[in-house]
């Protein structure tokens, strides 16, 4: 039986769009040409879940996301809601052409938005927030996007897939 696992394929997904675009890893590396795909970044400054907290012991850049449902529309189709979140030491956030939050933002939406690469349907933005989580300290800066897309809701033990 096959495993079909969306939350693991739309991370993997977004890691690899991540790690290999140069504009996004010239912002969290401060390298003006990088070489991509950068793999390195995975699990030291791309995190497929949320680690706040722990991501402010260095003075880097960070990118965490997450994907859950957001609400089942029926039995074949889902709501999937994928978090990213963009955290920025304060001194890193003035950049030549404006912060590295707005920055990594918008490069992350011009990648994102409306792709069919993680669903059925289009990524498409819900909201997005700066600075709401009492869970940072002091010095740091974050922005959220929140992202919803149609999927399918099948589970690996679905007849439909044996």
């Amino acid at each position: 039986m096959p495993n079909y696992d969306p939350h693991t394929l739309i991370k993997s997904k977004l890691f690899q769009l991540l790690c290999s675009d140069a504009e996004v890893v010239s912002l969290l590396t401060s390298v003006t040409s990088p070489s991509v795909p950068n793999k390195n970044l995975m699990y030291t400054q791309i995190w497929p879940y949320k680690r706040v907290t722990d991501c402010c012991k260095d003075t880097k850049p960070h990118i965490c996301f997450d994907a859950v449902i957001g609400n089942v529309d029926s039995w074949t189709i889902c709501a999937r809601m994928l978090e990213i979140i963009i955290l920025v030491p304060d001194n890193l956030m003035r950049t030549e052409s404006g912060t590295m939050a707005d920055r990594l933002e918008n490069r992350i939406l011009k990648l994102t938005q409306g792709s069919r690469d993680f669903g059925i349907g289009k990524l498409l933005l819900k909201s997005t927030r700066p600075n709401e989580s009492g869970d940072l300290p002091e010095g740091w800066q974050w922005r959220r996007l929140i992202f919803e897309v149609k999927d399918f809701n099948l589970r690996s033990s679905d007849p439909l897939w044996a």
